[in-house]
């Protein structure tokens, strides 16, 4: 019996040192980014800074609730940002009937999985936030898209 759990242990442990070479190799050969990349991720990252002080002072939040909700929302950004599909941009005087069903089609599933998202975090939201919080939450978030949307046009 000892010698299988041994057995085990050494499998996991040479299994867990060949994946951590596999990262630091994946790492090491990432490409790196350009000024104008780290410029872009830097405004990104002040836009969502910028963000959620605005949902501090909407939601009313108190310091302590503030330190536990930022980095729940940062992540619940991320995962937002990971689910979003980028469609190509379509001339749609020549588009093609397969094109035009193709950027529907991904427009749908952007809706979709966005929405995927939000549902999922409703509930790890409440953890830190109220209920009426969190679906103030998400009204502020719809009035900041449209804004913004205002703005770029």
């Amino acid at each position: 019996m000892k010698s299988i759990v041994m057995s085990m242990l050494l499998l996991v442990a040479v299994t867990g040192f060949s994946f951590a070479q596999d990262l630091e190799q994946s790492a090491q050969n990432k490409p790196q980014m350009s000024a104008e990349q780290k410029a872009k991720m830097q405004e990104k990252k002040e836009l969502l800074d910028i963000r959620l002080q605005i949902l501090k002072e909407e939601l009313k939040l108190t310091d302590e609730q503030f330190d536990k909700f930022a980095p729940v929302y940062r992540e619940y950004n991320r995962a937002k940002n990971f689910c979003h599909v980028k469609c190509e941009k379509v001339d749609m005087q020549s588009a093609t009937k397969q094109e035009i069903n193709n950027l529907m089609k991904a427009r749908l599933d952007n809706t979709i999985n966005m929405a995927m998202v939000r549902k999922n975090y409703i509930l790890i939201f409440e953890e830190v936030i109220g209920p009426k919080q969190v679906m103030k939450l998400y009204k502020i978030e719809d009035e900041l898209i449209v804004r913004a949307r205002e703005e770029y046009k």
